[in-house]
């Protein structure tokens, strides 16, 4: 089981997506900031409170969330990317610890995460 003190942000605007997700990390023992549909109000959170790791959707309501990954990278949280887009469609600056095309598989998600530091 996860270390319960560990704390994913969420970053989904896909309302399904979302609350599946945030059930499954509580599920596993996680706390979860968010989900937030806006980079901007998940950019926001981060300085209220620093997560452990950050799940984001590339393509959320305000835009691309290359704003929000350049914030989690400057706080040092590092973060995996979960979106419909390819990973070639990335800009250059984007450095995600792990990259999920949708539909994705939980499972690995969920690895990735729990062996992140």
């Amino acid at each position: 089981m996860a270390n319960p003190r560990k704390t994913v942000l969420l970053a989904e605007d896909d309302a399904l997506v979302a609350l599946d997700l945030k059930g499954h990390f509580i599920e596993h023992g996680y706390a979860v900031l968010g989900p937030f549909a806006k980079s901007a109000a998940a950019a926001e959170a981060i300085g209220r409170h620093k997560p452990d790791i950050a799940i984001i959707d590339f393509h959320l309501q305000d835009g691309t969330a290359e704003g929000l990954a350049a914030a989690l990278e400057k706080a040092a949280v590092p973060y995996a990317i979960v979106t419909v887009a390819s990973q070639d469609k990335l800009p250059k600056s984007v450095s995600p610890i792990g990259f999920f095309e949708k539909p994705f598989d939980i499972v690995q998600l969920s690895d990735l995460v729990s062996d992140a530091p």
